[in-house]
């Protein structure tokens, strides 16, 4: 009777734990797109695993309790390997695997099921109901839209960095090897991909996982499933082959950006030569290509490399240097070193982590859309009114000599940015310029609506990412690597005020790792004396 009356307390305390844990406000597919919070959640697994076994151990012969048993064991070195390394999640094969079984595996394994006509006892049917209910009650649980979102991502990173899916497959990514993808989880690829991504990759992913499945004997279900998903798939293709179309291997994207802008911004031929048409075009049209290919390898000529320089800057404050990488002379893109401590990192993670929602593309008519693929991560706007924010502004104001200060009107700077990237979080092709939404009227917030475009961007970066993740300059073959403590810095606009679209640029996806930055856009007012305008409209 005891054993029996103890189970409800179990799981009232296995809830409270779980929602305390992780208490951060999540909606669909919003898991995914950040690693930092994905960290968190085998910890909250392990809880529920813990119950299940505290009660599975007081009825060991309730034969309504195999189907979980199966699925614990399997479950509970994955999850140790999770809880014991906190870089385990950052590799998108382990993410993508760890994110399915929670969303599926334990949905399935707390079903009640039982062979012939055996009794399933009541307290083991309210048990898993309870496991289930459990589940509901926190926040930060993922959903279906965080399995396809890492699927796709895990697709995407690929093409982008011309990797062998046999290899991801069998759990290769470049350097690391990590525990092979199933049958099943293949399969799930490719249904994922199929619904949500394009046919030629669904095929690929069930093309592996029927392979997979024929050297085994006990999956014969599965076998026919993934054949028959494999007929749709084949199908789909043709079709669209059929009808002339072009199955694109990329979603839509996030800016258009108007031909005859782009080619008043040409610049000595540093920008493609583009027809007549005045019509709106993709940023990504242009320039994918390139930024895929600087994404893999800096594409510097040695040439080119070799005019470049480090120095140690001068400061208004005597003894203070900053030491100062050079990573492209026109446009100037540089690169600071040791520029932020770990311990100032620290605090603005602690600061941004409850934060954090999913990052959100801007569109011309001044609103923004949550981008499944553009651009996954999740962001959170830090003020200057905390003593470790105040102090990384005051240090850029240093540094560049541009005025960072805050106010409620004619703001010279915004407030930080923080990110953290999800599996595969990128942010595609985009300039930092805002001048659609000044010419359309759309800057609603008064502390920076009078304080013209962004004139600059500074950008930290607050961890190491160990693939991956590199900001790139398509048009100018800049790439800036992740470098924890560095920060990157350029000019958004000409001297004439006009933008200066050789800036556009992109963060590549991150292959492995779980990379955090912190940007701090600095705008026109106060900027006046400090960077002043050229009467030359061509500067």
């Amino acid at each position: 009777m005891k054993s029996r009356m103890a189970v409800p307390g179990d799981m009232l305390f296995l809830t409270m734990a779980a929602v305390g844990v992780c208490a951060f406000p999540v909606g669909a597919g919003e898991v995914y797109t950040s690693v930092a919070k994905l960290k968190l959640l085998p910890k909250i697994e392990k809880k529920l695993i813990d119950a299940c076994d505290r009660y599975i151990t007081s009825r060991p012969d309730d034969p309504g309790l195999a189907n979980i048993k199966r699925f614990l064991f399997s479950t509970r070195p994955q999850n140790q390997l999770a809880c014991d390394d906190p870089a385990h999640l950052e590799n998108p094969v382990n993410g993508f695997r760890f994110l399915w079984r929670l969303v599926d595996g334990w949905q399935r394994a707390t079903r009640v099921r039982c062979a012939g006509d055996c009794d399933i006892r009541d307290s083991s049917r309210s048990f898993l109901q309870q496991i289930r209910s459990s589940i509901d009650s926190v926040s930060s649980w993922p959903s279906h839209e965080d399995v396809t979102g890492s699927a796709v991502a895990l697709t995407k990173l690929l093409h982008t960095y011309d990797l062998d899916p046999d290899d991801v497959a069998k759990g290769r990514l470049l350097h690391t090897q990590t525990m092979p993808l199933d049958p099943d989880e293949l399969f799930v690829l490719g249904e994922e991909v199929h619904y949500h991504h394009t046919p030629q990759d669904a095929r690929m992913w069930l093309n592996i996982s029927i392979t997979r499945l024929e050297e085994m004997r006990d999956q014969e279900r599965l076998l026919r499933d993934a054949h028959h998903r494999l007929r749709e798939v084949e199908k789909k293709i043709q079709a669209k082959g059929s009808k002339g179309q072009v199955v694109s291997e990329a979603p839509d994207v996030l800016f258009t950006v108007g031909y005859e802008e782009l080619e008043d911004g040409d610049e000595g031929g540093h920008l493609p030569v583009l027809p007549s048409n005045k019509t709106a075009r993709p940023i990504r049209g242009f320039y994918q290509s390139a930024y895929e290919d600087l994404c893999r390898q800096d594409r510097k000529s040695p040439k080119e490399v070799s005019d470049l320089v480090c120095w140690y800057q001068h400061t208004l404050i005597p003894y203070m240097k900053v030491k100062v990488e050079q990573l492209h002379l026109d446009p100037a893109i540089l690169m600071y070193h040791d520029v932020i401590s770990d311990s100032e990192i620290a605090d603005v993670k602690n600061i941004s982590m409850r934060l954090l929602t999913r990052s959100l593309l801007g569109k011309p008519d001044g609103s923004g859309h949550e981008g499944m693929n553009e651009r996954i991560s999740q962001s959170a706007w830090v003020f200057d009114d905390l003593e470790v924010t105040s102090r990384l502004s005051r240090r850029i104001q240093l540094f560049t000599g541009l005025s960072t200060k805050l106010q409620k009107e004619y703001s010279h700077a915004e407030a930080f940015q923080v990110v953290n990237y999800g599996l595969g979080g990128l942010y595609e092709p985009h300039e930092d310029s805002v001048r659609m939404y000044r010419k359309l009227g759309y800057e609603k917030s008064p502390s920076v609506r009078h304080s013209g475009d962004r004139l600059a961007t500074w950008l930290f970066y607050m961890s190491d990412v160990p693939a991956g993740g590199a900001t790139v300059f398509p048009l100018i073959k800049t790439r800036v690597p992740v470098t924890k403590g560095a920060a990157a810095f350029w000019y958004n606009l000409h001297r004439n005020g006009k933008p200066d679209l050789r800036t556009i640029h992109a963060g590549c996806p991150v292959l492995i790792g779980d990379k955090w930055i912190a940007n701090k856009w600095i705008r026109e007012v106060g900027q006046t004396f400090r960077r002043p305008c050229s009467l030359d409209p061509h500067e």
